[in-house]
């Protein structure tokens, strides 16, 4: 009786998951890659310090591309260990307002 469900429920978890790997971060280089066979938009942010704690940084970008901001490895004036939080969004969508990255 609740198969059907859990079976619907971890194919859309699987997917959502195999999605969001086609965009990544490497954070000892301040790397972003797009692998997802099309532009992608992302924002970012630094929690608990760093350059981006007030202001989200951003950029789009196509497919098989990688982009670099050496800010994100910056303290910026804040001490301490910080995290870098990202989110994407496909360009077109996020161009016609159907889209907005959420952290």
């Amino acid at each position: 009786m609740f198969k059907l469900p859990v079976i619907a429920a971890a194919f859309v978890v699987l997917a959502a998951n195999s999605a969001s790997a086609c965009v990544s971060y490497d954070g000892p280089t301040d790397t972003f890659t797009n692998k997802c066979g099309e532009d992608v938009y992302v924002q970012y942010r630094t929690v608990g310090g760093g350059c981006y704690v007030s202001e989200l940084g951003a950029f789009s970008f196509k497919s098989n591309e990688t982009r670099t901001d050496p800010l994100l490895s910056e303290a910026c004036g804040s001490a301490g260990n910080w995290r870098v939080d990202w989110a994407w969004c496909n360009y077109d969508e996020w161009t016609n307002g159907t889209c907005k990255p959420k952290f």
